[in-house]
């Protein structure tokens, strides 16, 4: 061996001079392997130098490289400087033996293997040191092979240095950068612990038939790969990895195994798996090209967004075991994005109310165990699709903007829906057998689209806020506890629309309606189907769809203010539907009961539209309490209930029938003022107390062809009647008619028949139609004239007038009845029966000049076969006497018609009209009957009272009846100029005696 001092130079050695001028000095000496293939380090003829290699006063640069492959066996424990091994040879420290480098670097284009059989057996730096070569360094597969820093330094693994075997590596006092290829290959595995937090791989650390072990380290994997082969795993523990990438490679045995770790912008691209009891942190995002997946089997297994908004992207999946205690959450509230194209599926919660989420990808529940939303803040969005697909997508306590999303339930799973907020975008179904969207706590949905079967259930609360689209069936399942949809917005009205229906189970508690008196409008083409409260005193209605009562107990509608509108169908149709304190516009609507149902109105307000049913004789409109109607169309059965009042306001057109059904409370239609009762229908009163009649003494029209009949009350002396219609007297309790002011002008039909009775008490009674009192009947006119200017009176039972008289001015008073009280024909006509008959009068009976008595003669029977009046009173005549004859009757000459019985008899007839075949007609008068008299002769000129002779009582009648004639009937006026003067009077003068 050659010494170099400090101004000496050999090839086999470099001196190189320690510390400051005047120290004691180190040489650093190369030295060579030139011993055997195979032999032992600590042989000092084995050396170039002759001297075993390793630290003291000197440091060695050792290099092995023969040419012939040497294999250098490492049997103590030296340190070097450096270590060079070249290709092709190799060195072994043996068991429990060490090699240090205090500065390095290793070079290894051959092979380095530490050797242990159970011993330590360390490579050991003690500074900064590269580890560099194309060669290998391996281990004998015992993890008792250790390669770690005795001073916190750096390894350096530079390309393309294979590390590979089984080994410890850090100790937990090791920073670490590998550029080259660190591998597990041995069963043992490779156990990584290294200290400080820039530790670098951009290099491969991979495991290949043993477990490659990464604990408690920090990485910069920048332009690294982290993977498994082989079916082998690599287990990162207690770790923080920083980018770069993470596979395997499609082995299904294969997986990169994540427990209690830290990863940062990391690309996986194999199966990664966090076990049972770990948690993945994630500090700003993860690419996930291939499977992720978290492995519960009962303890919290999760991915944690850790400290800042985090993005979960890539092609691949995140996935969860069947166990709902896979977790995907923020540790602080932030955000975590499921970037497009990322599928997470699997059972887990995700968010523990304290995470905020943007999905652009796909959130899957698919295993039983289901996956549970549960986020915080107001600000969280999917913009694409959550999706139950084999367990249930459970939404919980989460404010969500849907607006660009879909929420799906597929496949027989549910979607759940609970303390969660939703806006905008589509919640949908499959439409497969039990795949059903399902709220199981109050929500709220604002602008959502329903295109799938929705199920509120017993008990809960749907808040709805400015608009739902329901495209299926969004279903109210109460089963005792109010279950409702609710809106809450008072300034915004909320819109019910698309061509769905709300359906509900058969239970009142379902319910409809605004917290705050705002609007509903239910939109065309949507239905409303089952049984529930709509409105609950606090809610405004627009119905522009159905209502459809279609369950018992029905709907109830109990609506605020007066500005509700149903311009489309509401409708009972199974259940009863009920109106209740509600004031509607009916406008363009109709109200209907079908199957047998009813319609029932209380305290409510109705205008406008239509009410009519399906022709079901049992499907009926009922006010069980009082409620108003104004120009509405009543094409049904309206009953009205016992104490029950019906207001209208203007007018109330009937083409079915309304039924005043009193049992003794008063039961009533009150016009509020003045008001039309109009239509082709009927109103029926059955009851002493069933009444008709207006509050303030306004004027009710009974139309052309509508029909009132029974027996009850019209007027209550505060209305005025106009009948343009029928009234029909004909049950046992009478008909009553109590008027006021213009009291009752009958233009239609005033029939009593049937076992009725028609009272009509004091105030003006005046008729132009039809009175027909049948035989047995009464009217009693109990006060007042009856005056007639036009129709007729037909009397075939009795007309009772007390305190008055019938006045017949236009028209005809017919019949084969009787008159009780005054009759006085003062432009009309008498014309007793329907044919021949006998009307009796008991008071007076008066013609004037302007009245007409039509005699039919058809026999000389009286009342049977000839017209006949029979007075028990007074009777005075005058006006025309009209005379016919009956069929094939032909009367000869001296055939005698008693026309007219009287207590008195006084007057003439003014004219006389009738034609014979032989003879002449002459009426024959005296003092209580007048008496028809066929004769062969005219009568004389001035034998007024028909008994052949003109005397002293025909001079009377002529100048009584002196002066112009007022009447066209003026018998006096025997010239016929118009009056009564000197030249009639020289006539009857003339035939005098």
């Amino acid at each position: 061996m050659m010494r170099i001092g400090a101004t000496s130079v050999a090839a086999t050695a470099v001196t190189v001079a320690m510390g400051l001028t005047g120290a004691a000095s180190a040489d650093v000496l190369a030295t060579s392997w030139i011993g055997p293939d195979t032999g032992n380090w600590n042989v000092a003829g084995n050396w170039s130098l002759l001297t075993v290699p390793t630290n003291g006063a000197d440091q060695y640069l050792v290099t092995i490289d023969t040419r012939s492959g040497a294999n250098v066996l490492i049997d103590f424990t030296p340190t070097i400087d450096a270590l060079t091994i070249g290709a092709g040879d190799a060195a072994t420290l043996q068991n429990g033996r060490s090699l240090t480098f205090p500065v390095g670097p290793l070079t290894i284009d051959g092979t380095l293997e530490l050797g242990s059989t159970g011993s330590f057996t360390n490579l050991v730096v003690s500074s900064d040191v590269l580890f560099t070569g194309a060669g290998v360094l391996q281990t004998s597969g015992s993890l008792n092979d250790r390669l770690y820093s005795n001073s916190n330094t750096r390894i350096t693994i530079d390309a393309p240095l294979t590390f590979e075997g089984a080994a410890t590596i850090g100790l937990n006092q090791t920073r670490l950068t590998n550029l080259g290829l660190m591998r597990a290959t041995l069963p043992a595995g490779i156990n990584l612990d290294l200290i400080g937090t820039d530790n670098v791989n951009a290099g491969i650390i991979e495991s290949d038939g043993g477990t490659f072990s990464i604990n408690s380290s920090t990485i910069d994997n920048t332009g690294g790969i982290i993977r498994a082969l082989n079916g082998s795993t690599t287990q990162i523990s207690s770790s923080t990895i920083t980018s770069g990438e993470w596979t395997t490679d499609g082995d299904p045995a294969s997986v990169v195994r994540v427990t209690n770790s830290t990863a940062d912008d990391l690309l996986v691209t194999g199966l990664v798996v966090a076990p049972n009891g770990s948690s993945i942190t994630i500090l700003d995002a993860i690419t996930v090209d291939d499977v992720l997946r978290l492995e519960s089997t009962g303890s919290f297994t999760q991915l944690i967004g850790g400290g800042g908004d985090i993005l979960l992207t890539g092609t691949g999946l995140i996935t969860g075991t069947d166990h709902a205690n896979n977790r995907i959450y923020s540790a602080a509230n932030n955000r975590v994005t499921i970037d497009a194209d990322l599928v997470v599926t699997g059972a887990f919660r995700l968010g523990l109310n304290q995470t905020r989420l943007t999905n652009l990808g796909i959130l899957e529940a698919s295993l039983p165990a289901g996956l549970t939303l549960d986020l915080v803040g107001s600000d969280n969005v999917n913009d694409s699709i959550l999706r139950a697909n084999g367990g249930t997508l459970s939404v919980d306590g989460t404010a969500l903007d849907n607006t660009n999303g879909r929420i799906e339930a597929t496949n027989g799973s549910e979607v759940t829906f609970s303390s969660s907020e939703i806006i905008g975008g589509e919640l949908t179904t499959d439409a497969l057998p039990g795949s059903l969207l399902r709220q199981t706590a109050a929500n709220t949905f604002d602008s959502v689209l329903v295109t799938g079967p929705l199920v509120l259930n017993n008990g809960t609360s749907l808040n709805v806020d400015h608009q739902i689209t329901i495209e299926d069936d969004v279903h109210l399942d109460s089963s005792g506890a109010f279950t409702q949809i609710v809106t809450s917005s008072v300034a915004v009205d909320t819109l019910l629309t698309g061509s769905g229906a709300i359906t509900t189970s058969s239970h009142l508690n379902n319910r409809l309606y605004s917290a705050n008196n705002g609007r509903i409008t239910v939109d065309a083409d949507l239905s409303i189907d089952g049984s529930m409260q709509i409105g609950v005193n606090q809610t405004r209605l627009t119905n522009l769809g159905l209502i459809d009562a279609t369950l018992a107990p029905g709907i109830t509608i109990d609506l605020v203010g007066a500005d509700n509108f149903n311009s489309s169908t509401m409708r009972a149709n199974g259940g009863d539907l009920r109106l209740t304190g509600t004031t509607i516009d009916n406008t363009g609507g109709i109200l209907r009961a079908m199957a047998g149902s009813e319609v029932q109105y209380s305290s409510s307000d109705i205008t406008g539209g239509i009410l009519d049913d399906d022709d079901d004789v049992a499907s009926v409109h009922r006010l069980v309490g009082g409620s108003t109607m104004d120009a509405v169309l009543v094409d049904t059965r309206l009953l009205l209930n016992n104490g029950v009042t019906l207001n209208v306001t203007d007018t109330l057109t009937i083409d079915g029938s309304v039924e005043v059904a009193s049992t003794g409370a008063f039961t009533q239609i009150v016009a509020t003022g003045d008001a039309a009762l109009d239509g082709t229908g009927t109103i029926t009163l059955n009851h002493g107390n069933a009444r008709i009649y207006s509050g303030s003494g306004g004027l009710i029209t009974f139309g052309p062809d509508l029909t009132v009949r029974g027996g009850g009350k019209i007027g209550v002396n505060q209305t005025q009647i106009r009948n343009e219609g029928t009234i029909i007297a004909d049950l046992a309790a009478a008909l009553t008619i109590d008027l006021v002011g213009a009291g009752l002008d009958n233009l239609g039909v005033m029939h009593v028949t049937g076992d009725g009775a028609l009272d009509v008490l004091p105030s003006t009674f005046t008729n132009s139609g039809d009175i027909i009192i049948d035989e047995t009947r009464k009217l009693d006119r109990s006060s007042g004239d009856v005056t007639q200017t036009a129709g007729q009176t037909v009397v075939d039972g009795e007309f009772e007038i007390d305190a008055g008289a019938l006045r017949i001015q236009g028209g005809y008073l017919r019949g084969d009845g009787l008159v009780d009280g005054t009759v006085s024909i003062e432009g009309g006509t008498v014309a007793p029966g329907s044919s021949a008959g006998s009307l009796d009068v008991d008071g007076t009976f008066t013609q004037t000049v302007a009245g007409r008595y039509e005699v039919e003669l058809g026999g000389l029977v009286a009342g049977d076969e000839h017209d006949t009046i029979t007075v028990t009173g007074a009777a005075a005549v005058s006006g025309a006497l009209d005379i016919s004859a009956l069929g094939a009757f032909v009367p000869q000459i001296g055939d005698e018609f008693v026309i007219l019985t009287a207590a008195s008899v006084t007057g003439r007839y003014g004219c006389v009209d009738g034609t014979l075949r032989s003879g002449f007609y002459t009426v024959v008068y005296d003092d209580t009957t007048i008496t028809l008299v066929v004769a062969s002769t005219p009568a004389k000129v001035g034998d007024f009272d028909g008994d052949g002779i003109v005397g002293p009582a025909d001079l009377a009648f002529l100048l009584g009846a002196w002066g112009d004639c007022t009447n066209e009937c003026c018998p006096a006026d025997l010239g016929g100029d118009g009056s009564v003067g000197p030249a009639d009077l020289a006539a009857l003068l003339s035939n005098w005696g």
